[in-house]
C-alpha cells in the first residue's frame, strides 16, 4: 500500500520553488508513495512540468481571490474584486473561510500520510486551516526578511503545524530568532536537487548563443528587489573588464515591476545596453548556466541559493554577494567567491584576470556531487511521522 502525500504550492510560477519541488519529485519512490501537487493559482511556467505526480483540479474561486487583484483578467477579475470587498467587510474571516473549506474537502476525498505547505504564504495559510495529524511547512526564504515584507507575525498559523523544515541552518537560525519555542520541531533539510536532470537539460538547445569571444555573466531568478539585479548596470560599468564582458539575465519581472523599471533605467543610465541582455523567464535556464563564464548571484538574502547549487553541479564559477546562507554553500576562493554587493565588480574582475585561480575553481567544480539520499531520507522520515 503506497503512501499519499500532499504538496501545496502558490502557483507553477518561476523560482526556486517549483525548481525545488520539481527535482524532489523526480527523486521520489514511486513504489512506494503517491504525491498530489495542489496549485493555489494554477499558472506559471512549471504548469505541465512536474513527474511522478497528480495534479489537482484546481479550485476557480480560490485561483481568484487569492491573486493580486491586477494580476487578473476577465471574470476572475469580478470575483476577485468582490470578494476582496466581501473580505474587508468581513474583517479578513471570508478568505480564511474558503480556504478552510477547500482545504479540507481536498484532504477529506484522499488518507494522507502528511500534508506539506511547500512555501511560507499563501500554502503555509492554507494547509494551516486543515485538520489532520501530520502538516508540515516548509520554509524557503529568510524568515526575518520575510515578515518585513509581510509585516504582520504568524505565531498563530506555525503552531498549527507539526513540523517545520527549513532549507538551510542559516535559515533555520533565523526563523527560530523569531520564534524560538518552536525549536524542537523546526530543522533544516536541504533542497533536493536532480543532478542528472539538470546536466540534461543543459545540453539542450537554447535559444541566444553565448558571444565566445566574451566573458559571458548570467544571473537567473525573478527580477525583484531582491535579487537586486537593477545593481547589475552599476557593477558592468564599474568593471575593468567591462568592454569584454556580457550579462545575461534569466526571469521575469514580478510584483509591481518596481525593480525591473530601476533595472532598464541603470541600464540606459550606465551606458550598457549592449552588454546587460534581458532574456526574461525560461523553464529551462540550465543551458544559459552550463555555458556561462560565471554565475553572479546578486541577492539581499537567501534560503538556500538553488541556482548557486546548479552552478556547481554544471560545473561553473560562481560570484555571489555576502548573504548568510553563502557561507554554507560556497567555500570562498574555492568554488566561487563572496564579496559584498560594493565589491562586485572587483570580485568579477579578480576571477576573470586570475587563469589560475578560474581553473583550480573549475578543477573543484569538476569533482562536486550532489548526494541526494541523506536529503530523501530525512523526507520520508517526516511523511511517516
Amino acid at each position: 500500500m503506497k503512501e499519499r502525500v500532499l504538496y501545496v504550492i502558490s502557483s507553477f510560477g518561476t523560482g526556486g520553488i517549483c525548481r525545488a519541488l520539481q527535482n524532489t519529485l523526480n527523486c521520489f519512490d514511486i513504489n512506494k508513495y503517491e504525491v498530489d501537487v495542489f496549485a493555489i493559482i494554477p499558472e506559471g511556467v512549471y504548469s505541465g512540468e512536474f513527474a511522478n505526480c497528480n495534479v489537482l483540479e484546481s479550485n476557480y474561486l480560490l485561483s481568484s481571490i487569492c491573486p493580486n487583484y491586477y494580476t487578473l483578467h476577465g471574470f476572475k477579475k469580478v470575483v476577485g474584486y468582490t470578494a476582496k470587498i466581501v473580505n474587508r467587510l468581513s474583517g479578513g474571516r471570508f478568505i480564511t473561510f474558503v480556504m478552510k473549506r477547500i482545504a479540507n474537502r481536498i484532504v477529506k476525498k484522499r488518507r494522507y500520510q502528511a500534508v506539506i505547505a511547500y512555501s511560507e504564504g499563501l500554502p503555509t495559510k492554507f494547509v494551516s486551516e486543515v485538520s489532520h495529524p501530520n502538516k508540515i511547512a516548509w520554509i524557503h526564504c529568510d524568515y526575518q526578511n520575510y515578515l518585513k515584507i509581510v509585516g504582520q507575525k504568524e505565531h498563530s498559523i506555525y503552531q498549527r503545524f507539526n513540523h517545520i523544515v527549513c532549507v538551510s541552518e542559516y535559515t533555520r537560525k533565523s526563523f527560530l530568532n523569531i520564534y524560538p519555542e518552536f525549536t524542537s520541531n523546526t530543522q533544516y533539510i536541504y533542497n533536493v536537487i536532480d543532478s542528472q536532470f539538470i546536466k540534461k537539460s543543459s545540453r539542450q538547445e537554447y535559444v541566444v548563443q553565448y558571444e565566445t569571444d566574451l566573458n559571458n555573466v548570467v544571473s537567473v531568478g525573478r527580477i525583484d528587489p531582491v535579487k537586486r539585479f537593477s545593481e547589475i548596470p552599476k557593477i558592468i560599468s564599474q568593471m575593468k573588464n567591462s568592454n569584454n564582458v556580457k550579462w545575461y539575465i534569466v526571469g521575469p519581472a514580478v510584483g509591481n515591476q518596481e525593480e525591473y523599471k530601476s533595472l532598464k533605467n541603470n541600464i540606459e543610465k550606465y551606458e550598457v545596453q549592449s552588454q546587460v541582455i534581458l532574456l526574461g523567464e525560461m523553464s529551462n535556464p540550465y543551458p544559459y548556466i552550463a555555458n556561462a563564464d560565471i554565475l553572479a548571484c546578486t541577492s539581499v538574502s537567501e534560503a538556500c541559493p538553488y541556482v548557486i547549487n546548479e552552478a556547481k553541479i554544471l560545473g561553473t564559477p560562481i560570484v555571489s554577494t555576502n548573504f548568510g546562507s553563502a557561507y554554507e554553500f560556497i567555500e570562498d576562493d574555492k568554488d566561487g567567491i563572496i564579496a559584498p554587493i560594493e565589491k562586485m565588480a572587483n570580485a568579477m574582475d579578480k576571477l576573470i584576470d586570475d587563469h589560475e585561480l578560474y581553473s583550480r575553481i573549475k578543477k573543484t567544480l569538476g569533482a562536486f556531487e550532489y548526494d541526494n539520499v541523506k536529503i530523501m531520507s530525512a523526507i520520508y522520515s517526516l511523511i511517516s511521522k
